[in-house]
Parts: structure tokens; sequence; C-alpha cells
């Protein structure tokens, strides 16, 4: 049988993957895994099945049902990966994709697991980043910070803020994705108006290919001649290969940050006064339009405008 059911109280999962419905890689099972676990550790391999449903959440009741096959009439299995395996070095993360590539198993990259593109659609192999962590160098001079592509953002942040820097990125997702995400989901934040999105930040990166093999891309802001190859892999959501390693700019935390609000007659004009600051290239790090329904909440009215201001709220009735 090419799907497995499991029933624990009044709750049934029936599950298939990409070697269960190739019954010539099902047989190799044991010898797939011995060796993954020779290029990781034992331990760094997962199999159990509890333990993969953790990389599948979106697919369980009430979530968003990414990939499910029909195998009767009102049954469907969810299609889950055969193994994950948790890599802690460059050398590994090539080992295990030339691994695939010698048995021809999927490889999905996972390392927050904020997004959607991170569920392996067939099975195959969950290759988690979270123990490629490192910070490989702060460059002080050059404001440049290296690091490995398994590391959350907020914990790279907070180093960064010891040394009198930040990177200046901050996606919605920011407490819990990795630098891997940011990379292969290509993120804009909400200061990319001023610093750019992450194409702007990326000098160079260490990708392992399909085959294993590894490009290294310098580590420089631009190139006199020929293709900028960090474009060819931003963006890519881990279909072109993995990214383990990335040199980001890096700025000085800034002396003193100041906010001003400005209260408009309607969201037409708002949008016209954000479309002129813009073609003006005044560059704000980031502009925020607030339509008629929030900038009356009590949040606003009561929270994060002096009395004053709640005055000349109350006498313009759909302002922004």
């Amino acid at each position: 049988m090419f799907y497995k059911t499991i029933e624990k109280d009044k709750l049934k999962l029936s599950f298939t993957s990409y070697m269960r419905r190739r019954p010539e890689l099902e047989e190799k099972r044991l010898e797939i895994h011995t060796a993954l676990s020779k290029i990781v550790g034992k331990e760094d391999v997962v199999t159990e099945e509890s333990q993969l449903l953790s990389y599948h959440y979106s697919q369980l009741p009430g979530g968003i049902p990414l990939r499910r096959t029909t195998v009767a009439k009102g049954m469907y299995v969810i299609v889950m990966a055969d193994f994950a395996v948790y890599p802690e070095t460059t050398e590994e993360v090539q080992e295990i994709v030339k691994l695939a590539n010698q048995y021809i198993i999927p490889i999905v990259p996972f390392a927050g697991g904020s997004g959607l593109g991170i569920t392996a659609p067939s099975g195959g192999i969950i290759l988690d980043l979270k123990k490629l962590d490192r910070i490989i160098d702060i460059d002080e001079i050059s404001h440049t910070v290296t690091v490995e592509a398994g590391i959350y953002v907020f914990d790279l942040e907070n180093e960064l803020n010891k040394r009198g820097f930040e990177l200046e990125h901050y996606p919605a997702s920011y407490f819990c994705s990795c630098i891997g995400g940011f990379i292969g989901d290509r993120s804009a934040g909400r200061l990319s108006t001023k610093y750019g999105k992450i194409e702007k930040m990326v000098l160079g990166m260490k990708v392992v290919l399909p085959n294993g093999k590894l490009i290294d891309t310098p580590k420089v802001p631009a190139h006199a001649v020929g293709p900028d190859l960090n474009n060819l892999f931003i963006g890519m959501g881990g279909t072109l290969g993995v990214t383990t390693e990335v040199t980001l700019k890096i700025y000085p935390k800034p002396e003193k940050r100041t906010f001003k609000s400005f209260l408009l007659p309607d969201l037409d004009s708002g949008f016209e006064a954000m479309r002129k600051i813009m073609q003006e290239d005044l560059n704000p790090c980031m502009a925020r339009l607030y339509d008629p329904i929030e900038t009356n909440s009590q949040l606003f009215k009561y929270h994060l405008v002096t009395p004053p201001s709640r005055e000349k709220l109350e006498s313009m009735p759909g302002c922004c």
C-alpha cells in the first residue's frame, strides 16, 4: 500500500510520501537512511512520522491544503516528507544534495518555516538549515556581515546592535524567519523604501547547486563585467539550489530617529501625497497611510496621538 493511516483519539490521518509511491525507492529506504546518517549523524536524521508531520502543519485540518492526493471517494492523503535532515556545514549540504541526486529524490530547503513555500509538495527530503546559524564575520570597516542561512534574523539583529549596527530589514516575519528564507522569497521590509529590499543588501552568496557543486559569488557591491549571479538565486525559493551562506550590507545605528504625522482630508489625498514624496526622491525610511476607519479608531484617538491632534481628528470626518 502506498499510503499509511494513523488513528488516535478519534483523529484519522492518512499520508504518503515520495518514496512510498515508488516501490523501487521504498526498498532502499534503509540504505538511504544509513547514507544520510553517515553525512550528518544518526541523531540529525528525522524519520518519526509525528516529527515529520510538524513540517506539514499547513496541510492539517484548518490549514491550507497545499498538497493532497485522492485515493478514494471522500478520502484524502497528505503528502509528507520521507526524511528531515539537519546539516551543520555547507559541505554536509553538498553531500546530502549529491545523495538525493543519485537516487533522484526531491529536496526542499527549510529554515524558520514562516512562509508557505516550505512544504515538500511531493515528499522527499526536508533540508532543515537551522543548525547553520553561525555569524562568520562582522566587518565594521566595510559595514558587512557574513552569516549562515539558518540564523534567525532577530538573533542576528541583536548581535549587530551590540556592535552599533543594524540590518535595517524588517519584514512582518522578522521575529520568526531566517536569512535563508529572506533570500529565497526575495523579501521586502518596513524600511525597504530607504534601504532597499533584500536583493539590494546581498553582496555575496554560497549556493549548493542540484549536482552538489558550490557557487561562491564575490563579496563585492558590484561587478565590472559579467552577469550578477546573486540575482539568479535571490527569490529562487530553493528551486535552483540551496543557499548556505550570505554576505549582507549593514548600517550604523542612527543617532536619532524622528517621526512625523500629517493629517489629510481623505484617502485620495493621502495617496497623492505619498506619490509626490516618492517621486521627489525624499526617500523616508518608511511612509504608512492609514485609512479613515483606522485613523478614527480608539487606538489612534486615545493611545497614539496628542489631545490637540485628537481634536483635529474629530473635526475632520473621513480624514487619513
